[in-house]
């Protein structure tokens, strides 16, 4: 299950991140890969500062990861939807 939260305006200082982390948990974070060493992970971000991360509580990495912007959203409401009939290969506006 995931929490969505309203949107809200951007702080000034932030900026993209190009590292994904996974944690084992299933909790996700973005930021700057810093090191990886001695067992320990660290990750530089603009929201929390600089991270250790003990390299077991990892699940995944992804470095060169860029956080995607919507490049289209919609439709809002069902009546917006088109539908596609594929025993009749003809596309319905709405359902019948």
């Amino acid at each position: 299950q995931y929490i969505q939260l309203g949107q809200r305006e951007t702080p000034p200082n932030s900026r993209n991140h190009n590292c994904q982390i996974t944690l084992a948990n299933g909790d996700a974070l973005s930021g700057e890969l810093k090191s990886l060493s001695d067992g320990k992970l660290t990750l530089s971000t603009w929201y929390g500062g600089e991270l250790q991360l003990k390299q077991t509580a990892l699940k995944t990495l992804v470095p060169g990861f860029t956080a995607l912007k919507d490049l289209y959203q919609g439709p809002k409401s069902v009546r917006e939807w088109t539908f596609y009939d594929s025993s009749s290969g003809q596309y319905l506006k709405a359902l019948a």
